[in-house]
């Protein structure tokens, strides 16, 4: 009663609904879980409690132009991501709307097609010792309406964000988000955060990082 399958314009999508205590941990050969369908984000989780995902790879399969995430939650609360490895195609990592109390840890978010991730509404959302690599086009890390996002000893290079806006940082509306420890460089990026001062960062190593068409930072 916690699954349903939703059409998307060539395939289904499957969600998975107001389960608890859910987790899927993978063996010790690290599994994959693949969407075949381009129009489906991977995992959805809706009004979902204390979730959480280990040791797995994410992403769809190989051939053909994306237009679904990786891992999509929305209301859920108290969610743990661990040991995973969530990959495009795909156009973004994480998708999260009304999330409250996220640990995502020891894990990469890579190769997406659109940007890393969008956070909205949210809050209580702690990134930690992970890595953000190869992502491309239109921005990074997208922040609306959220509160208490911390990045800790996470290693953020080699995106190549194209669009002439694109920003690491987009933020809207939010309070208290802080980069602590950790890398960002080799990125390509309009600028670093917008509007200014949005992002509070600390003790991390900023360096060769390019603007679109300029040269280096």
């Amino acid at each position: 009663e916690f699954v349903r399958w939703t059409k998307v314009f060539d395939g289904h999508e499957l969600i998975v609904s107001n389960v608890a205590g859910l987790k899927l941990i993978g063996a010790a050969k690290t599994p994959q879980l693949l969407a075949k369908p381009r129009y489906a984000n991977v995992l959805t989780f809706d009004g979902c409690t204390d979730i959480a995902l280990e040791n797995l790879v994410l992403g769809h399969t190989p051939e053909g132009y994306c237009e679904g995430g990786v891992v999509r939650m929305s209301k859920c609360r108290d969610v743990t991501i661990d040991k995973c490895d969530l990959f495009g195609c795909g156009i973004e990592g994480l998708s999260l709307s009304d999330v409250a109390g996220l640990r995502f840890s020891h894990s990469t978010i890579r190769d997406c097609t659109y940007g890393i991730m969008t956070v909205s509404d949210s809050n209580d959302i702690l990134m930690s010792d992970s890595s953000f690599i190869r992502n491309k086009e239109f921005g990074g890390f997208s922040f609306n309406k959220s509160r208490n996002i911390r990045l800790e000893r996470c290693i953020i290079k080699d995106n190549m964000f194209d669009s002439l806006a694109a920003n690491l940082f987009s933020v809207t509306s939010c309070s208290d988000i802080i980069i602590s420890g950790g890398e960002i460089s080799g990125n390509k990026y309009k600028g670093i955060m917008s509007p200014i001062d949005c992002v509070k960062i600390i003790n991390t190593k900023i360096e060769g990082n390019t603007e679109p068409g300029a040269g280096e930072r």
